[in-house]
């Protein structure tokens, strides 16, 4: 981990067990580890001790770190997650807006380098499963290039290029944004339908 990563325990809990000589405790613990650079992780850690709990859960949560995508210090795009009954809602905001978001989620943006989200928690509000359903709305992040990327695509914004037939706007996606089809049917061709650049 970097320098500038963040740790952020999420909850700690007691749990007790009946033996013959008494009780014995056991705490658990839920700890978000991010760099602050769109990676982040959640872990999850048990021990008799509240400091060996939090590094056990650090350690796991160092060790399943992803990776995100962030455009300009907020997300590209309204996105939403589910765990069990937890159901969270993203959506981008303004710089200076901040996080408008529970304890919960914003331990989360804020270790994966989210300055500016609002955010809507559904559902349960149990904190393990609203931060992993939260986890799970920011893997569900994704950035236009990467989808032009993963179509064979070509992003162009020539104005020449909004003469020529070749060029389709596609519904759906980032407004202005003209696609370029020569990649879909081969090298030197041209896609004869709109509809292919869907296949």
């Amino acid at each position: 981990m970097t320098p500038e990563a963040k740790v952020r325990v999420i909850f700690i809990k007691r749990s007790a067990r009946a033996v013959k000589g008494g009780r014995r405790f056991s705490f658990n613990a839920l700890v978000v580890v991010g760099d602050n650079k769109n990676r982040v992780g959640l872990g999850f850690g048990k021990s008799s001790e509240v400091a060996n709990a939090i590094y056990k859960a650090e350690h796991s949560a160092i060790k399943q770190l992803v990776q995100i995508s962030l455009k300009s210090g907020t997300i590209p795009h309204e996105v939403c997650g589910r765990y069990c009954g937890a159901h969270v809602v993203l959506r981008p905001a303004c710089p200076g807006n901040g996080i408008s978001a529970s304890n919960t989620v914003r331990a989360v943006l804020e270790c994966a380098g989210v300055r500016n989200a609002v955010a809507k928690s559904l559902g349960a509000a149990s904190p393990a499963n609203v931060a992993k359903a939260t986890l799970q709305a920011l893997m569900n992040l994704h950035l236009a290039e990467h989808i032009y990327e993963d179509r064979g695509l070509i992003r162009s914004t020539n104005e020449k290029s909004l003469k020529n037939p070749e060029f389709v706007r596609i519904r759906g996606l980032t407004p202005l944004y003209w696609i370029h089809l020569c990649n879909v049917a081969g090298e030197g061709q041209t896609a004869s339908r709109p509809s292919q650049i869907l296949q």
